[in-house]
Protein backbone atom coordinates (compact mmCIF):
# COMPACT_ATOMS: atom_id res chain seq x y z
CA UNK A 1 0.00 0.00 0.00
CA UNK A 2 1.13 3.25 -0.63
CA UNK A 3 0.16 5.91 1.88
CA UNK A 4 0.31 9.72 2.27
CA UNK A 5 3.84 9.28 3.98
CA UNK A 6 6.00 8.22 0.69
CA UNK A 7 5.98 11.22 -1.02
CA UNK A 8 6.71 13.93 0.80
CA UNK A 9 9.75 15.03 -0.13
CA UNK A 10 10.30 18.54 2.14
CA UNK A 11 12.09 17.65 5.60
CA UNK A 12 9.97 19.13 8.51
CA UNK A 13 12.60 21.69 10.82
CA UNK A 14 11.26 21.48 14.49
CA UNK A 15 9.48 24.35 15.67
CA UNK A 16 8.83 25.92 18.99
CA UNK A 17 5.36 26.36 17.45
CA UNK A 18 3.00 24.14 15.44
CA UNK A 19 0.96 25.46 12.62
CA UNK A 20 -2.07 24.69 10.47
CA UNK A 21 -0.84 24.40 7.13
CA UNK A 22 -1.91 26.87 5.04
CA UNK A 23 -4.45 26.80 2.33
CA UNK A 24 -3.96 26.76 -1.16
CA UNK A 25 -1.53 23.35 -1.05
CA UNK A 26 -1.94 20.68 -3.84
CA UNK A 27 -1.47 17.57 -2.48
CA UNK A 28 -1.84 13.49 -3.17
CA UNK A 29 -2.64 10.37 -1.46
CA UNK A 30 -2.73 7.23 -2.85
CA UNK A 31 -4.12 3.79 -1.27
CA UNK A 32 -4.05 -0.03 -2.94
CA UNK A 33 -7.12 1.10 -5.50
CA UNK A 34 -8.06 4.65 -4.84
CA UNK A 35 -6.46 7.79 -5.50
CA UNK A 36 -7.11 11.53 -3.62
CA UNK A 37 -6.54 14.92 -4.00
CA UNK A 38 -6.38 17.84 -2.53
CA UNK A 39 -7.07 21.01 -4.61
CA UNK A 40 -5.84 24.73 -3.76
CA UNK A 41 -9.36 25.65 -3.51
CA UNK A 42 -9.55 23.65 -0.36
CA UNK A 43 -11.83 21.12 -1.98
CA UNK A 44 -10.86 17.48 -2.72
CA UNK A 45 -11.14 15.16 -5.36
CA UNK A 46 -11.14 11.33 -5.57
CA UNK A 47 -11.81 8.40 -7.63
CA UNK A 48 -11.27 4.35 -7.61
CA UNK A 49 -12.48 1.66 -5.49
CA UNK A 50 -15.34 3.15 -3.38
CA UNK A 51 -17.00 0.31 -1.65
CA UNK A 52 -16.61 2.06 1.63
CA UNK A 53 -17.45 5.45 0.66
CA UNK A 54 -13.64 6.25 1.07
CA UNK A 55 -14.07 8.75 -2.30
CA UNK A 56 -17.02 10.46 -0.85
CA UNK A 57 -15.44 13.63 -0.47
CA UNK A 58 -16.89 15.95 -2.91
CA UNK A 59 -18.58 18.10 -0.03
CA UNK A 60 -15.44 18.79 1.49
CA UNK A 61 -14.45 22.39 2.14
CA UNK A 62 -11.84 24.33 3.82
CA UNK A 63 -9.19 21.28 3.43
CA UNK A 64 -5.49 21.63 4.32
CA UNK A 65 -3.68 18.72 3.95
CA UNK A 66 -5.08 15.00 3.21
CA UNK A 67 -4.12 11.55 4.14
CA UNK A 68 -5.31 8.09 3.28
CA UNK A 69 -5.45 4.07 4.83
CA UNK A 70 -6.40 1.18 2.99
CA UNK A 71 -10.32 2.22 2.53
CA UNK A 72 -10.48 5.78 4.20
CA UNK A 73 -9.99 9.04 3.82
CA UNK A 74 -9.16 11.69 5.96
CA UNK A 75 -8.76 15.69 5.92
CA UNK A 76 -7.68 18.53 8.16
CA UNK A 77 -9.69 21.42 7.61
CA UNK A 78 -7.93 25.04 8.43
CA UNK A 79 -9.58 25.37 11.40
CA UNK A 80 -7.74 22.32 12.89
CA UNK A 81 -10.81 20.11 12.90
CA UNK A 82 -10.51 16.39 11.18
CA UNK A 83 -12.95 15.00 8.82
CA UNK A 84 -13.06 11.34 7.78
CA UNK A 85 -15.15 8.91 5.58
CA UNK A 86 -14.81 5.13 4.60
CA UNK A 87 -14.32 2.05 6.21
CA UNK A 88 -14.71 2.35 10.24
CA UNK A 89 -15.02 -0.84 11.49
CA UNK A 90 -12.05 0.18 13.45
CA UNK A 91 -12.70 3.51 14.87
CA UNK A 92 -10.79 4.94 12.35
CA UNK A 93 -13.05 7.94 11.40
CA UNK A 94 -14.17 8.73 14.79
CA UNK A 95 -12.48 12.64 14.71
CA UNK A 96 -15.55 14.57 14.92
CA UNK A 97 -14.06 15.52 18.04
CA UNK A 98 -10.41 16.34 17.24
CA UNK A 99 -9.56 20.10 17.55
CA UNK A 100 -6.18 21.98 17.48
CA UNK A 101 -4.94 19.43 15.08
CA UNK A 102 -2.27 20.67 12.72
CA UNK A 103 -0.64 17.44 11.15
CA UNK A 104 -2.49 13.99 10.42
CA UNK A 105 -1.29 11.06 9.17
CA UNK A 106 -3.05 7.14 8.60
CA UNK A 107 -2.45 3.87 7.54
CA UNK A 108 -4.18 1.22 7.08
CA UNK A 109 -6.89 1.11 9.69
CA UNK A 110 -5.67 4.26 11.71
CA UNK A 111 -5.90 7.34 11.86
CA UNK A 112 -3.25 9.73 13.76
CA UNK A 113 -3.10 13.67 14.39
CA UNK A 114 -0.97 16.07 16.03
CA UNK A 115 -1.93 18.71 18.19
CA UNK A 116 -1.00 22.54 18.17
CA UNK A 117 0.64 22.14 21.88
CA UNK A 118 2.69 18.98 20.66
CA UNK A 119 0.70 16.14 21.82
CA UNK A 120 -0.96 13.06 19.82
CA UNK A 121 -3.95 11.43 19.46
CA UNK A 122 -4.62 7.98 17.49
CA UNK A 123 -8.01 5.72 16.71
CA UNK A 124 -8.43 2.95 14.53
CA UNK A 125 -7.02 -0.45 15.20
CA UNK A 126 -3.08 -1.24 15.54
CA UNK A 127 -2.30 1.85 17.14
CA UNK A 128 0.51 2.07 19.93
CA UNK A 129 0.04 4.31 23.28
CA UNK A 130 0.98 7.47 22.21
CA UNK A 131 -1.12 9.30 25.56
CA UNK A 132 2.29 10.35 26.63
CA UNK A 133 3.77 11.94 24.08
CA UNK A 134 4.91 15.87 24.16
CA UNK A 135 6.94 18.22 21.92
CA UNK A 136 6.07 16.13 18.66
CA UNK A 137 6.79 17.90 15.73
CA UNK A 138 5.82 15.23 12.93
CA UNK A 139 4.27 12.31 13.32
CA UNK A 140 3.73 9.62 10.86
CA UNK A 141 1.53 5.93 11.11
CA UNK A 142 2.65 2.54 9.72
CA UNK A 143 1.08 -0.54 10.07
CA UNK A 144 0.83 -1.04 13.59
CA UNK A 145 2.92 1.39 14.80
CA UNK A 146 3.48 5.09 15.44
CA UNK A 147 6.66 7.20 14.50
CA UNK A 148 6.80 10.57 16.39
CA UNK A 149 9.56 13.44 15.97
CA UNK A 150 10.62 15.26 18.76
CA UNK A 151 10.96 19.41 18.70
CA UNK A 152 15.10 18.31 19.19
CA UNK A 153 15.63 15.96 16.76
CA UNK A 154 14.78 12.88 18.41
CA UNK A 155 12.49 9.66 17.53
CA UNK A 156 10.15 8.21 19.21
CA UNK A 157 7.66 5.12 18.12
CA UNK A 158 4.82 3.56 19.81
CA UNK A 159 4.21 -0.30 19.04
CA UNK A 160 0.76 -2.39 18.83
CA UNK A 161 2.17 -5.45 19.41
CA UNK A 162 4.44 -4.92 22.39
CA UNK A 163 2.29 -1.76 23.88
CA UNK A 164 5.66 0.28 24.53
CA UNK A 165 7.26 3.54 23.13
CA UNK A 166 10.62 3.71 22.76
CA UNK A 167 12.86 6.30 21.49
CA UNK A 168 15.44 4.95 18.37
CA UNK A 169 18.57 4.68 19.87
CA UNK A 170 21.67 6.89 18.31
CA UNK A 171 18.96 8.69 16.15
CA UNK A 172 19.61 12.68 16.58
CA UNK A 173 19.33 15.94 14.50
CA UNK A 174 16.06 13.85 12.46
CA UNK A 175 13.71 16.44 10.50
CA UNK A 176 11.79 14.07 8.78
CA UNK A 177 9.90 10.70 9.80
CA UNK A 178 8.04 9.00 7.40
CA UNK A 179 6.56 4.79 7.92
CA UNK A 180 5.94 2.39 5.93
CA UNK A 181 4.49 -0.68 6.67
CA UNK A 182 6.46 -1.95 9.32
CA UNK A 183 9.56 0.57 9.45
CA UNK A 184 10.65 3.98 10.06
CA UNK A 185 12.66 5.91 8.13
CA UNK A 186 14.66 8.62 9.73
CA UNK A 187 16.15 11.85 7.04
CA UNK A 188 18.77 13.84 9.31
CA UNK A 189 19.70 17.55 8.79
CA UNK A 190 22.78 16.69 7.03
CA UNK A 191 20.75 14.41 4.08
CA UNK A 192 21.57 11.33 4.94
CA UNK A 193 19.07 8.82 6.04
CA UNK A 194 18.55 5.64 8.25
CA UNK A 195 15.52 2.67 8.20
CA UNK A 196 14.70 0.03 10.55
CA UNK A 197 12.23 -2.44 11.37
CA UNK A 198 10.23 -1.29 14.33
CA UNK A 199 11.42 -4.31 16.60
CA UNK A 200 14.87 -2.95 16.75
CA UNK A 201 16.87 0.06 17.17
CA UNK A 202 19.73 0.22 14.75
CA UNK A 203 22.07 3.15 14.30
CA UNK A 204 21.65 5.47 11.76
CA UNK A 205 24.19 5.61 9.34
Amino acid sequence: MISENTYAIKSVQPKSELKIPERGNTMIAGSTDYIVKLKPDGTVVACGNNDYGQCNVEDWTDIVQIAVGYSHTVGLKKGGTVVAVGDNRYGQCIVRDWKDIVQISAHHCSTIGLKKDGTVVAVGGFVGDVSGWSDIVQVSAGYDHISGLKKDGTVVVAEYLSSRTYSIENWTDIVQVPSGYSHTAGLKSDGTVGALPVIESLPIT
